[in-house]
């Protein structure tokens, strides 16, 4: 086995995605042996790999939110909505009211718990 991290070149993924191909009626287990065997690295460099790119092992990478989330393709762009930046904005121009306020945490005016309460 390698002793050393080499990384994947695009001939290492097509040798494993047609090694893939030829285990697809296997165990996915015995495709990994067989191509980490053909490779020289090691059963579970193979197996990430696989789980993180899919059958071609090349690609973008595929992402899963958690462990019970199925590995798929996944959307990770947010989207904020518009009333979120402008109060963003808005509490950004706010100033604190003396430095001792701004250096001892002090919320900001309109924000404590009277404020709020007196309306």
């Amino acid at each position: 086995m390698a002793e050393t991290w080499t990384a994947w070149t695009e001939m290492d993924c097509d040798t494993a995605a047609r090694i893939m191909e030829m285990h697809q009626n296997c165990e996915k287990r015995d495709a990994y042996r067989a191509i980490s065997n053909q490779l020289n690295r090691t059963y579970w460099a193979v197996r990430t790999k696989y789980l993180n790119f899919g059958p071609t092992f090349k690609g973008a990478p595929r992402r899963r939110l958690n462990r019970k989330t199925p590995i798929n393709l996944v959307d990770l762009r947010l989207q904020i909505p518009e009333a979120v930046l402008i109060d963003r904005a808005r509490r950004m121009s706010l100033e604190h009211t003396s430095i001792t306020a701004s250096f001892f945490g002090d919320p900001l005016p309109g924000y404590s718990a009277l404020d709020r309460r007196c309306g």
